[in-house]
């Protein structure tokens, strides 16, 4: 995965959200196992690679009143 920048947000669901949907925009490199696997920008990549769903985590967070899923990306 190349670098794609820090986060930063007081609710931990948002952040972990956006930092998902971030990896799954983003193009594989070259010679990754992603890249192996022929995953695309907006593929569940970790679904893809390990099995699991990642995005279970940021609904249980919401569900439980941590935070929510909603959020917006601000450039500096």
């Amino acid at each position: 995965m190349p670098d794609i920048g820090i986060l930063i947000s007081d609710d931990i669901v948002a952040v972990e959200h956006a930092a998902l949907r971030m990896v799954d925009e983003a193009p594989t490199m070259p010679g990754s196992i992603a890249e192996k696997l022929g995953l695309k920008p907006g593929d569940n990549k970790w679904l893809k690679m390990h099995g699991k769903d990642p995005y279970i985590q940021v609904e249980a967070g919401e569900n439980a009143g941590l935070g929510v899923k909603d959020y917006k990306i601000v450039e500096v």
